[in-house]
């Protein structure tokens, strides 16, 4: 059912359906890239192509990526900055090492870690030596476990047990002892008006004891202080 008209003088009409076998060529406008378009009355011409169905025109390289050319508008090639990602590990610590540093490259920079702990002056260690994993701990028959007890008013520490307790002592009292208009402190002496028929240089003395009482049990030179003066 198809019909020609007039092909020599006017061109090919074709009134319906055809069915051709081979290619068709249409010359006129044709470039590589362009596509074939029809205006409103049916007319074909090849246009270049628009729209979304065009593609990426433009690649701009963001954080990490590197273009070349940048921007890209045709073609070229992108790769990743290694200034800012970091490039595959490719090699291994050996053994009792760890990793401190990897380069940019990717090249790890290697240390030597502790593959055997022995016990010291002070410490026990569970087990000893311990090479995988165990229990460190403060040996107190060598150091002393923090002090945790504390003495009474008027005592002083005498000795700290290994666990940290401790055995307190009684100090002497600090009460005064007074004589006429004076004041003496515990163990202060201070010489009476009597002096040694033996002993010319030396008189009879008071001493201030811990209950704040007057003794006369001790001598002292005649040039001290004389008691209550």
């Amino acid at each position: 059912n198809t019909s020609l008209y007039d092909p020599a003088a006017t061109g090919l009409y074709v009134w319906g359906t055809s069915t051709f076998y081979g290619n068709v060529t249409i010359v006129p406008g044709a470039s590589s890239g362009k596509v074939l378009t029809s205006d409103a009355s049916g007319n074909a011409s090849w246009q270049a192509a628009t729209g979304g169905s065009s593609g990426v025109t433009s690649l701009s390289s963001g954080t990490g990526i590197i273009l070349s050319p940048s921007p890209i508008t045709t073609t070229g090639s992108i790769s990743a900055d290694t200034n800012v990602l970091q490039k595959r590990v490719s090699t291994a610590c050996a053994a009792n090492q760890a990793i401190k540093s990897i380069a940019a490259d990717g090249t790890p920079t290697c240390v030597n870690v502790v593959s055997s702990l022995t016990a010291g002056t002070g410490i026990s260690l569970s087990p000893s030596p311990i090479t995988t994993t165990g229990t460190i701990s403060a040996d107190t028959a060598a150091v002393q476990v923090r002090v945790s007890g504390s003495c009474g008013t008027n005592q002083a520490i005498k000795s700290i047990a290994s666990n940290g307790t401790v055995t307190c002592v009684n100090l002497p009292s600090s009460a005064l002892c007074t004589y006429g208009s004076k004041t003496y402190s515990s163990g202060a002496a201070c010489k009476t008006q009597t002096s040694f028929v033996s002993q010319s240089s030396q008189c009879a003395a008071l001493t201030c004891q811990s209950d704040g009482t007057m003794v006369n049990n001790w001598t002292v030179l005649c040039s001290s202080p004389t008691c209550g003066q």
